[in-house]
């Protein structure tokens, strides 16, 4: 399960119903005025396999479903759970299957266009690539990391560069050393 820190107006502006809760809680329970700005709540959730497997893709027609049927999909594997708290008192539900809060949905669905330019690339599927809408970086922050070369990237030791430098100059280098050089530097 992954928690997602939130406020009392955010979660009233998504889901109305909550409004109930509080009026709840303050004739039943606390029976005064709440300080809305001390009422915690967080929502937590996670991606479960769907029952009813019948109906679920193989892994390969997974990896081959374009984007929009592909976030169909990983967003009927999502569960969500509220948690509100006030003082003493702490409620937790889980909300109705299907029910998915403004910032989860923003955040399954930058999570799902990464997950699926993986794949696509990783089985050079250009149809599924094509589907992806671009990343909403200012949701979900990522950089590609060089594994073993798995992304084409040449690879270069930093010790035979500066082996090279020492030999021949500066000058030596070819431009893809240079820019290496200076990366490794900054880091």
């Amino acid at each position: 399960m992954f928690i997602l820190d939130t406020d009392i107006q955010s979660v009233v502006d998504d889901m109305p119903k909550v409004k109930k809760w509080v009026k709840y809680i303050k004739k039943n329970i606390i029976e005064s005025d709440i300080d809305f700005t001390k009422v915690g709540v967080v929502y937590s959730y996670g991606f479960f396999v769907p029952k009813n497997k019948e109906n679920m893709p193989t892994d390969e027609e997974l990896l081959k479903l374009k984007f929009k049927k592909r976030l169909k999909y990983e967003l009927s594997k999502v569960r969500v759970e509220l948690d509100l708290q006030y003082a003493s008192f702490r409620m937790k539900t889980r909300l109705p299957k299907g029910t998915i809060p403004t910032p989860i949905l923003l955040i399954v669905t930058e999570l799902t266009k990464i997950k699926m330019m993986i794949e696509g690339e990783f089985h050079k599927n250009k149809k599924v690539i094509d589907s992806i809408p671009e990343v909403d970086r200012s949701i979900i922050k990522y950089r590609v990391v060089n594994m073993d070369g798995l992304n084409n990237e040449p690879q270069f030791d930093i010790d035979q560069i500066l082996d090279k430098i020492s030999t021949n100059g500066i000058e030596s280098l070819t431009p893809e050393e240079k820019d290496f050089l200076d990366r490794t530097s900054k880091q």
